[in-house]
């Protein structure tokens, strides 16, 4: 994992968690696993954790989430430049669609089909709003 201000603040005041642990969090949390799925994978619930160890649990699965999409991003970037790259320019473009301006009102159908004409994915009707 990259260095980051979380990885030199002292976590000698959490009962639960080390920094293996925390490293560990931050790995899972990258790989698209969810906050409650990693508890239950620690055996643990959040409301039982102490203050400082729900700190750094968040510190390090924020941390670990934002790799995983930046890392997703650059994947799809990639992708979407190479032969069949308009299925992975839409997975962006859904995934991060609130993130663009409103282009107007009204209903479209969203077809993708490979080379030989095939529907990649099933036709997505979308309200363009």
């Amino acid at each position: 994992m990259a260095i980051y201000y979380g990885q030199h603040v002292n976590r000698s005041n959490c009962s639960i968690f080390n920094d293996a642990i925390l490293s560990e969090v931050g790995q899972m949390a990258k790989h698209g696993i969810s906050k409650e799925e990693i508890l239950e994978g620690y055996s643990t619930k959040w409301e039982d954790l102490p203050a400082a160890d729900q700190e750094a649990f968040m510190e390090h699965f924020n941390y670990g989430k934002v790799q995983g999409i930046k890392q997703m991003s650059e994947a799809l970037f990639i992708q979407a430049k190479g032969k069949n790259g308009t299925p992975a320019a839409l997975a962006y473009l859904l995934r991060f669609a609130n993130n663009f301006p409103q282009i107007g009102d009204g209903n479209a159908t969203i077809v993708i089909k490979d080379d030989t004409g095939k529907n990649i994915i099933p036709d997505v009707n979308v309200k363009i709003s």
